[in-house]
């Protein structure tokens, strides 16, 4: 939770300092092309962010909620087709295809869990069915 935390807090910095850089007027820094440390910082924070939801949603639903993960992410690819701007083009496309990466985290997780890495859902609101240790 605090490397998600401190990921979001260096993406707000980062895109304060761009709106500072913007309007503070003509000068050599507003001149620079920002829209790639934009990019990395969003891509980072949503990778911060897509880490710990994939363990708690492993924790209380199960490996069966993976469909939450591939609705999003197929969402988010959509919806970065249709968006004009290209840095949140590009922002919404790299969240997308970390929300799919989390199909495959999902059913790592479960692993863990099995092999004592993790706790197992003792608060899992979906039954546990066919769970067999590899």
């Amino acid at each position: 939770m605090y490397r998600a935390l401190m990921t979001g807090l260096i993406a707000m910095m980062s895109i304060l300092l761009i709106w500072f850089l913007e309007t503070a007027g003509k000068s050599y820094l507003c001149s620079m092309n920002f829209s790639g440390i934009i990019v990395g910082a969003a891509v980072f924070f949503s990778i911060g962010l897509c880490h710990p939801a994939v363990i708690k949603m492993e924790y209380y639903f199960g490996k069966k909620s993976w469909w939450v993960w591939l609705a999003v992410g197929l969402a988010c690819c959509v919806l970065s087709l249709l968006v004009k701007n290209q840095t949140v083009s590009t922002i919404i496309g790299g969240f997308a295809f970390s929300c799919l990466w989390g199909i495959h985290e999902m059913f790592l997780q479960e692993k863990r869990v099995l092999r004592g890495y993790y706790a197992a859902g003792s608060r899992r609101i979906l039954p546990v069915t066919n769970i067999t240790s590899p």
